[in-house]
């Protein structure tokens, strides 16, 4: 499992001028978003992994 220093130092080793600002945005904002949702609604806590992956999966396309 890779935790979140490794994830950490993946997101720093790409770090270019101009581009990490918004990415940190969107990621604490999806972080945000998925916290808000499984307090409001626990049982999406079970779907949260699906959710997870289409992410990653999605930020892996072109």
């Amino acid at each position: 499992m890779v935790g979140p220093p490794a994830a950490a130092a993946a997101f720093f080793t790409a770090w270019e001028p101009g581009r990490t600002g918004p990415a940190v945005l969107v990621l604490v904002a999806v972080v945000a978003g998925g916290v808000v949702a499984v307090a409001l609604v626990p049982s999406w806590l079970l779907m949260a992994g699906r959710f997870v992956a289409v992410v990653v999966v999605a930020a892996m396309l072109p």
